[in-house]
């Protein structure tokens, strides 16, 4: 966690990979602004809120890459968006 309190996300499974978890998918959209988090247990689905903001790193080609600050904008069944807010991060 930053000491602005973002979590630090690094996707290891998602369509950039070509592979996914046995609990949950990532989709990341192709201009890298939005992803989609899906769950398929309930169990899972408790972390995590609306207005949310993580640091985002995601697998490609075997290295992580920074994609930038995202929020959760809406969260709906076993669903959750983030939208792109910042495409880097300073620390003060």
């Amino acid at each position: 966690m930053t000491k602005e309190k973002y979590g630090v996300w690094f996707i290891a499974h998602s369509n950039w990979t070509h592979t996914t978890d046995d609990h949950w998918k990532n989709e990341i959209s192709d201009d890298e602004k939005l992803i989609v988090e899906s769950w398929t247990e309930n169990t899972h689905w408790t972390y995590g809120w609306v207005g949310e903001k993580r640091l985002v790193f995601a697998k490609r080609n075997d290295l992580y890459e920074f994609l930038g600050l995202f929020e959760c904008t809406s969260k709906f069944g076993r669903e959750k968006i983030y939208k792109r807010i910042c495409d880097n991060y300073i620390e003060e």
